[in-house]
């Protein structure tokens, strides 16, 4: 799921219209831009959700909370660029590192909720 947002952001950041990569993303991928739109918004309330035990170790002063789709893609952009993580395929070992690290800081999952939490919520 994050890998797709990051792949999507990618893509996003090197061909910088957003309409065009919509298209190229219903028109050449399994993954539809449903699916896109809301892993995104999971990743993004789940590093908000975060923020305050990431920043321990990340820089993350500058992120500014985004409304809709393209202000969301911003924001998780803002976050990412801010953890370390670029695009990839070079941005799965950062990122792998910043869910080690806020699980040892948390004792929690970075994103996702986990399953003997799903009863409760």
């Amino acid at each position: 799921m994050v890998r797709a947002v990051l792949l999507f952001l990618t893509v996003l950041g090197r061909k910088g219209k957003r309409e065009e990569v919509l298209a190229e993303f219903d028109a050449e991928s399994p993954v539809a831009v449903c699916h896109v739109r809301g892993w995104l918004g999971v990743l993004v309330r789940d590093l908000r959700r975060s923020h305050g035990v990431l920043l321990r170790g990340y820089g993350l002063t500058g992120i500014r909370s985004g409304r809709g789709f393209q202000g969301m893609t911003s924001e998780a952009g803002a976050y990412l660029t801010a953890l370390g993580v670029r695009g990839p395929p070079e941005g799965a070992e950062t990122l792998f590192e910043v869910q080690r690290n806020y699980a040892r800081w948390s004792g929690r999952f970075l994103v996702g909720i986990p399953s003997q939490d799903r009863a409760a919520a």
